[in-house]
C-alpha cells in the first residue's frame, strides 16, 4: 500500500465515528483518574508523573502520562489501587494542588470537570456542644 496516496480519496460521508464503535464489554470500568495540576505557573511535568507514581505506589502498577496542557491519565490495573488513590486526596505537587476525577466509561478527558476538591481542614477549641453535623455543614458551607 502506498502511504503517500492515504486520505486522498475521503469525502465527508467516510468520516469514522469512535461513539459507533463496539466497545469490550470486559471494560466496563475504566480503572482510569484523570488528574489536573491546578496551577497558572509551569512545572516540570515529568517530575510530577514520577513523583506521583512514587507517592501513589500501587501493588499493580500503574500507567501515567501527560495528555494536556496540565492534564494527566492516570491507568491502574486494580479497583483498590485506584480507591486507594482517591481515599488519600488531597494530593499536592510542588504546593499546588492535584485534582482527580474518575474517568467515566466513553467520557472524553479532556471533557472532565474539575470544580471540586475534596480536603481536610482542622477547627481548633469548637466547642463540644458545636461538634456536630449541622454546625460542621454551617462552616463548611462558609469556606
Amino acid at each position: 500500500m502506498d502511504l503517500s496516496d492515504r486520505g486522498k480519496n475521503l469525502d465527508s460521508e467516510d468520516t469514522l465515528r469512535v461513539d459507533e464503535l463496539e466497545t469490550d464489554d470486559q471494560h466496563s470500568s475504566t480503572l482510569c483518574l484523570i488528574g489536573k495540576v491546578i496551577s497558572n505557573k509551569s512545572f516540570n511535568a515529568f517530575g510530577f508523573l514520577k513523583a506521583m507514581k512514587k507517592a501513589t505506589n500501587p501493588p499493580l502498577g500503574l500507567t501515567a502520562k501527560e495528555i494536556g496542557k496540565n492534564l494527566f491519565s492516570f491507568q491502574f490495573w486494580s479497583t483498590s489501587d485506584m480507591t486507594t488513590v482517591l481515599t488519600k486526596e488531597p494530593w499536592l505537587f510542588e504546593r499546588n494542588i492535584v485534582a482527580l476525577k474518575e474517568l467515566e466509561k466513553g467520557e472524553q478527558p479532556s471533557a472532565v470537570a474539575f470544580n471540586e476538591v475534596p480536603l481536610w481542614i482542622r477547627i481548633y477549641d469548637l466547642p463540644i456542644a458545636t461538634q456536630n453535623e449541622k454546625v460542621l455543614l454551617v462552616i463548611a458551607n462558609k469556606c
